[in-house]
C-alpha cells in the first residue's frame, strides 16, 4: 500500500483518505468510515463517525479530524397580509389599513453566519467503537495542517473585523492569551492561529499572529513557513513620481503648491494626483510649445526610470518563520522576496 501525498518525509499532511495497510479511513461528504480493508475478500465497514471532515490524520491508535461547520443565519419571515397570495413578494413592509396577519412567508435561503473549526481527537484502538477523547472549537476557517511524530499542527485564519475596535476571535474555552503583530502595515488583517495538539494526551498550545491573509504554508520537521502577498503602496509611487520626476523640473512657486498638496492629510492619493495635475496643467499653459515638449519628455523619461526601479516592488511575498518543537511554538524571523509564491511546492528548507 502507499501513503497519501506529502511534500516532506516525516511531515504528514491531512487528507480525506488515510491507511496503514490493514485499515482504511475515508472521509465521505457526511461521515468518516473506518474500513477493515485487508484481506480484500473480507473487507467491511467496521464503524462510522458522523462528522463532515475537511481532513484527517491517522497515527497508530489515534484519529484526528478537522471539521468546518457553518452556523447559519435564518432571516425573520415577512408576514402575509389578509388576502395576499403566497406567491406575492413584499420587499418592504406594506402599509395597509387594519391589516391582519394570517401566516408567514420564509425569506430567501439562510446563509452562513459564523465560521468555526472543530478539531476532534479519537482513540481508535477499538476500530469498531471509536472513542472521542478531546475536541476543540476555534473561530475562523481551516487553512492547512501538518503532523510531525505525535504532534498535529494546524493553521486557522480569522478575518480581523474592525469597527470602533478590533473584534477579537474566540477560542472556546481558553481564549487568546496573547496576539502578536508585525511592523508591516497592510490594507487588512487576519488573526492567524497556529495550533499544536498532542495526540498522546490532547495537550493544546497555540500562538496567534495578526498578519495579512496567509496564502501558502511550507512545513519542515522544525519550522512552519507562512507566506502572504504584499502589494506596492500606490502612495509610495506618487511620492517618488512627484519628488523625482516633477519637482526638479518646475519653478519654486509651482513646487510650493505641489508640496502643500502632498503634505495634506485630508486628501486621498487620487485626489492629490488630480490637484497636482491641475497645477501642472495651468502652469504648462503658460509655457511655449517647445518648453512644454521639453518638460513632457523629461518627465516621461524620469517616470519610466522610476517604474523600472519599482517593478519588482509591485508585488512581494512576505515570509514568517515559526519554530515548532513539540508543543512549543515560537516566532523566529521574517523576510520578503519579489513576486508571489505559486504554491507550497515552490518552497523548501535547506
Amino acid at each position: 500500500y502507499s501513503q497519501t501525498k506529502i511534500q516532506v518525509a516525516g511531515v504528514d499532511e491531512a487528507d480525506i483518505v488515510k491507511t496503514h495497510g490493514k485499515y482504511n479511513y475515508m472521509a465521505t461528504p457526511d461521515k468518516i468510515n473506518i474500513i477493515d480493508a485487508y484481506p480484500a475478500e473480507g473487507a467491511q465497514i467496521l464503524s462510522e463517525i458522523k462528522i463532515r471532515a475537511s481532513g484527517i490524520f491517522v497515527n497508530d491508535d489515534r484519529l484526528v479530524i478537522f471539521e468546518q461547520p457553518a452556523t447559519y443565519y435564518f432571516p425573520e419571515p415577512i408576514p402575509l397580509l389578509e388576502g395576499e397570495a403566497e406567491t406575492e413578494a413584499i420587499s418592504e413592509p406594506a402599509v395597509v389599513e387594519q391589516a391582519v396577519v394570517v401566516e408567514s412567508r420564509i425569506l430567501p435561503r439562510p446563509y452562513p453566519h459564523k465560521q468555526e473549526v472543530v478539531i476532534y481527537l479519537y482513540d481508535i484502538s477499538d476500530r469498531e467503537n471509536p472513542t472521542l477523547l478531546k475536541n476543540y472549537t476555534l473561530d475562523g476557517t481551516y487553512f492547512d495542517s501538518r503532523m510531525v511524530e505525535n504532534l498535529v499542527y494546524a493553521i486557522v485564519n480569522n478575518y480581523a473585523y474592525y469597527a470602533d475596535d478590533f473584534e477579537l476571535p474566540v477560542f472556546s474555552p481558553y481564549g487568546f492569551k496573547e496576539i502578536f503583530y508585525f511592523d508591516v502595515p497592510d490594507r487588512s488583517y487576519t488573526f492567524t492561529n497556529v495550533v499544536a495538539v498532542s495526540i498522546d494526551d490532547g495537550e493544546f498550545t497555540n500562538q496567534v499572529y495578526m498578519v495579512p491573509s496567509t496564502a501558502n504554508i511550507y512545513a519542515s520537521h522544525d519550522n512552519i513557513y507562512l507566506t502572504y502577498p504584499k502589494y506596492f503602496d500606490q502612495s509610495d509611487f506618487v511620492e517618488r513620481f512627484v519628488n523625482e520626476a516633477i519637482l526638479p523640473l518646475t519653478p519654486s512657486d509651482i513646487d510650493s503648491q505641489i508640496q502643500r498638496i502632498m503634505a495634506s492629510d485630508l486628501l486621498t492619493n487620487s485626489e492629490k494626483q488630480y490637484k497636482i495635475g491641475n497645477v501642472l496643467d495651468n502652469w504648462t499653459r503658460t509655457l511655449s510649445k517647445e518648453e512644454r515638449e521639453v518638460f513632457n519628455q523629461q518627465a516621461e523619461e524620469k517616470t519610466a526610470q522610476i517604474q523600472d526601479e519599482i517593478a519588482k516592488q509591485l508585488e512581494r511575498t512576505f515570509i514568517q518563520k515559526i519554530s515548532i518543537d513539540g508543543s512549543t511554538i515560537e516566532y523566529k524571523s521574517d523576510g520578503d522576496v519579489p513576486g508571489f509564491v505559486l504554491n507550497q511546492f515552490s518552497m523548501d528548507e535547506h
